[in-house]
């Protein structure tokens, strides 16, 4: 199994933008887990959506260039407050933005590697594990 923590981002049409750092765990080729099990807003996102039985489906996670957005996504911010605008404030300028491709969100411009995806509206339905 690959599995690993990465930067996460999420739009809610109501809260706006969240940043955080989730456990992903490879289930199929183009199907993921992600630990949203603990109480934060990425869960309150996905949660709302499920609640409606829609996907989820502004989401994406990258590899970040660096790690003042590393720093800025542990940041349990309050419902409606960006973390990334944190990062900004560490660099002591704008965080470089572009939209993505497949998902109507914006990603760090200059990140490694950006996945976009949605979360189904199915709950809970591969197992977790095993962890290393």
């Amino acid at each position: 199994m690959i599995t690993g923590r990465r930067r996460h981002c999420a739009e809610d049409p109501e809260f706006g933008i969240n940043a955080g750092i989730y456990r992903l765990m490879l289930k199929e080729r183009n199907i993921t887990g992600i630990d949203i099990v603990t109480p934060n807003n990425m869960r309150k996102f996905a949660e709302r959506a499920l609640a409606k039985e829609e996907a989820f489906a502004d989401f994406y996670f990258d590899r970040a260039p660096h790690p003042y957005e590393l720093v800025a996504s542990t940041f349990k911010a309050n419902l409606g407050v960006n973390e990334l605008t944190f990062a900004g404030g560490l660099r002591n300028e704008p965080l470089r933005l572009a939209d993505g491709e497949t998902v109507p969100i914006p990603c760090i411009a200059d990140a490694e590697i950006v996945l976009e995806g949605e979360i189904l509206p199915e709950g809970w339905v591969h197992p977790e594990g095993p962890f290393s």
